[in-house]
């Protein structure tokens, strides 16, 4: 019996670094996708905690590795310690290197910049910008606000590299729309509210308008028997759900990717 634990011994130590491994080198798999989507955005913060997770992963890996290979595994644990520690850091430090001199990053623009496309949103031109035109290709555009939820959704190629080379401005407006006002008896009543988003897009150099189209979001639930029953509302009135900004990404493809 103690012959047959001994010999089972060695896999038991190996299968538990293995083990680790495997669930840290997938770690480093999703920072690597973490870098990359705050690289792309220019999102300092996001970068940093990406990096240190990273860096994470790969110490946990490489410890691991240590008390696999023949020449570490008997060495001294601070031996295994320096290995994991400066490998990890060439690792991390490659990673951020390769991925920074390969991914493009969205534009970042200063706050004047911002403060001229809400003149644009407002109906004033920037003659010093591109003037829009039907050509084939790729028409430069920002929507009207730097925190706007379609900056992210963007493709990189559609923003322009300054304000002399935009052509189009997203100006856009959320609004609530009453569908129906359910009354109940004795007393009491409820709101139906579908939310909409009145798009314009608009010519960076004159502030004129290019084309225009209201979106609506989902329609809120039906009149309930009574107000118990009301489900998925907020005080007096339901709502439906939240407009899909992939259907405003369609329309604007149409005008911005011109084929």
């Amino acid at each position: 019996m103690d012959t047959h634990t001994n010999q089972n011994h060695p896999d038991n130590e190996r299968g538990l670094p293995v083990g680790v491994i495997l669930f840290f080198s997938l770690g480093m798999i999703l920072c690597l996708c973490l870098m990359t989507t705050a690289l792309e955005s220019n999102h300092t913060p996001s970068l940093f905690i990406s990096l240190a997770l990273f860096f994470l992963c790969a110490f946990m890996v490489f410890l691991s590795v240590s008390f696999l290979v023949h020449p570490l595994r008997i060495s001294p644990p601070r031996v295994k310690l320096g290995f994991a520690i400066l490998i990890s850091l060439i690792w991390t430090l490659s990673a951020w290197f390769l991925l920074n001199r390969t991914i493009q990053r969205r534009p970042v623009f200063a706050q004047t910049f911002w403060e001229n496309i809400a003149l644009v949103c407002s109906g004033k031109g920037i003659p010093a910008s591109t003037a829009y035109n039907e050509k084939v290709g790729i028409h430069t555009i920002v929507p009207q606000v730097r925190d706007s939820v379609f900056y992210g959704k963007f493709p990189l190629n559609w923003f322009p590299d300054s304000l002399l080379t935009m052509e189009l401005v997203l100006c856009y407006d959320a609004r609530q729309k009453k569908v129906e006002t359910c009354q109940f008896l004795p007393a009491g009543s409820m709101k139906r509210i579908q939310y909409e988003l009145d798009v314009r897009l608009i010519s960076a150099n004159s502030g004129k308008p290019i084309a225009a189209h209201v979106f609506a979001g989902g329609m809120p639930d039906a009149c309930p028997p009574n107000l118990l029953a009301k489900s998925g509302g907020e005080g007096d009135s339901t709502y439906g759900t939240s407009v899909n900004t992939n259907e405003v990404m369609n329309w604007l493809d149409g005008f911005v990717n011109k084929k």
